[in-house]
């Protein structure tokens, strides 16, 4: 018994292999009004490897600096639309504690 055509060949590999990237925004550190902190975007449980990941502040593309709304966006072929996740003042309760 030969086998003449592989998975990949008949689209059914690309499918099966596809898996959608999971992400996450949080800090690095507790929140403290008055002190800096890190905002980290974590992506994972994605393939194939290739994505792009990008910051905005208020909508507009950063690389860093101060701001009040940040958003982490994810493209991947697996998704139809960007994956948007928004870290900013909505994102923790005046009464949060730890």
């Amino acid at each position: 018994c030969a086998l003449s055509s592989s998975l990949s060949e008949l689209g059914l590999l690309s499918l099966s292999l596809l898996n959608l990237p999971l992400l996450t925004v949080y800090s690095r550190n507790k929140v403290e009004l008055g002190k800096s902190n890190i905002l980290i975007c974590f992506v994972n449980k994605f393939y194939p490897p290739a994505v792009k990941v990008k910051w905005t502040k208020n909508n507009v593309e950063v690389k860093e600096g101060k701001g009040d709304d940040y958003s982490c966006t994810v493209y991947h072929q697996g998704l139809t639309e960007p994956e948007i996740r928004f870290w900013g003042h909505a994102c923790f309760p005046s009464d949060m504690t730890e």
